[in-house]
């Protein structure tokens, strides 16, 4: 990921504010003007959510975004004038008018082709297929994105879908949708073929058609495909889910993503700035309370390190293969010693599971783990994460100045601020995926892909290059090679590092 700053490496990459902003990002750089690493927080307008994240925003901490689901389009093929844009923008309400006011971001979940409804593939099919329901489609993303202009929005695009249709079998390239034949306004989709592909690189289209520096970006799903999918052998507890189980088994369901999504994606302009993952819409404290038994399959989701590390793993894997800086999404904010339920609160006098009252605690071990070991994530290729309850009954964020002995007790807010203290994780940058290509050499730098790692003309650099890794620390052997310098990268781990050169931008190494 992208070069986090020391003391000499943040002063080299301020002496290049002008260098030219590359037209996407490719994994290993974010995305252009996106900056560091980006939190988020899931706010659907309640004004006690708005209250939490102001007594955050008031202390100092560096949030970024407040984001909501854009979902009710299957009840109402995709209307705009019934599904949640007409709740969030209308006469007495503009979520993204509020998210400016408040010193925020807007970003939104797009879930409105399948919503879990019937049999996810099925559904799907028939809406990609019905020309009211995608016109309908087309017509709430440009509005949302017209009220976002100028204002860095994100946008994810269809959660959990795409790994429906994996599950299913669909070739995304053959499936059918109703995309480049809607006429009339929506000609712009006109070269689109009339496949999943085409639909959704007709999103992206449409989301930059109406904000070019919204960001934008498909998820992939880390529960399919199942491990019996993968060769055998299975090691045990496979069954608990990807990050319980072999490498082996690991980099296959890595692999088996990539490739669906690169087939869905394509290789053009409308791919999207980033690659979604996510853990699951409920705290692991949250299933085992719902289990009866109590036993290690109800603790599935307590991920230990290993486990964490292994999903890190998958998610870099997964960035590498598509060529996308990776995005955290809908990942709980639960921690140790919560009591696993909801208690009456504010919104609430209600208690237990399945009640939105505000007062919700349930345990998780993913944050926990993330703030202990930033630099695997930095290194897996991750730019941000838009956290926080898939369903309103989930773990509540709350702040020392809110509520301070509901929700979670503020542990999130304490430790993004603990965390804010040693930014930035990313920074400035210009990555290969930029570079003019030309076989093994990236002719607008004249650095070429050798057997311990890189050259470089020693004509277009005359004093040592220096290669940094993620934690800013001089690594790697520099010699001078007849013309050239061997910058050799033996011996370090996989990961992202970064080639600081006299008189240019940094340069990410991410295919190490």
């Amino acid at each position: 990921m992208l070069h986090p700053g020391s003391k000499t490496s943040s002063l080299l990459c301020g002496l290049f504010l002008a260098a030219a902003v590359p037209s996407r990002a490719g994994w290993g750089q974010a995305p252009p003007n996106w900056g560091d690493i980006k939190f988020g927080l899931v706010n659907d307008g309640k004004a006690l959510y708005n209250d939490r994240m102001k007594a955050a925003l008031a202390d100092g901490i560096q949030l970024g975004y407040r984001y909501v689901y854009i979902n009710n389009g299957v009840q109402v093929k995709a209307d705009p004038a019934k599904n949640a844009y007409s709740w969030l923008f209308s006469e007495w309400n503009d979520y993204a008018a509020t998210s400016k006011a408040m010193g925020l971001k807007s970003a939104f979940v797009i879930y409105m082709l399948q919503e879990d409804q019937g049999t996810p593939a099925a559904t799907l099919a028939a809406n990609a297929q019905d020309p009211v329901f995608m016109a309908n489609y087309f017509t709430t993303l440009k509005l949302l994105a017209e009220k976002v202009k100028g204002e860095q929005a994100v946008f994810v695009l269809e959660p959990d879908t795409w790994g429906y249709a994996m599950q299913a079998g669909v070739d995304p390239t053959q499936a059918k949708a109703v995309v480049n034949n809607l006429g009339g306004a929506f000609s712009y989709l006109s070269d689109l073929p009339n496949t999943y592909t085409g639909m959704v690189r007709g999103m992206v289209r449409t989301v930059k058609r109406s904000a070019p520096d919204a960001y934008a970006g498909v998820l992939m799903s880390h529960w399919t495909p199942d491990s019996y999918d993968c060769p055998p052998p299975d090691i045990a507890n496979s069954n608990y889910g990807m990050p319980w189980r072999s490498p082996e088994d690991i980099d296959c369901s890595a692999d088996r993503n990539v490739a669906f999504a690169k087939k869905l994606l394509g290789d053009g302009a409308d791919r999207g700035d980033f690659i979604g993952v996510e853990k699951n819409g409920h705290s692991a404290g949250y299933w085992y309370a719902l289990d009866a038994n109590k036993d290690a399959f109800a603790r599935r989701y307590f991920w230990n390190d290993q486990q964490n590390a292994n999903w890190i793993r998958w998610c870099k894997r997964l960035g590498q293969g598509v060529d996308l800086p990776v995005l955290g999404w809908q990942i709980s904010i639960g921690s140790a010693g919560l009591a696993n339920t909801c208690a009456p609160g504010p919104l609430s006098a209600a208690s237990g599971l399945g009640a939105e009252t505000g007062n919700c605690a349930f345990e998780d071990t993913f944050f926990p783990y993330f703030f202990k070991n930033v630099k695997a994530y930095v290194d897996a290729g991750f730019i941000g994460f838009l956290a926080g309850k898939g369903l309103s009954d989930d773990a509540d964020f709350t702040h020392a100045d809110k509520d301070p002995q509901m929700g979670d007790k503020g542990w999130f807010f304490r430790q993004l601020k603990e965390f804010d203290k040693a930014r930035p994780y990313l920074g400035t940058a210009t990555g290969l995926a930029e570079g003019k290509k030309s076989g093994n050499g990236y002719g607008e730098n004249g650095l070429v892909r050798t057997s311990v790692g890189w050259s470089l003309p020693r004509s277009a650099q005359s004093v040592p290059p220096r290669v940094v890794d993620s934690q800013g620390r001089e690594v790697g052997r520099i010699l001078p090679q007849g013309t050239d310098w061997e910058i050799g990268l033996q011996g370090l781990e996989s990961g992202v590092y970064w080639l600081n050169l006299q008189g240019r931008p940094a340069i990410a190494l991410p295919r190490f």
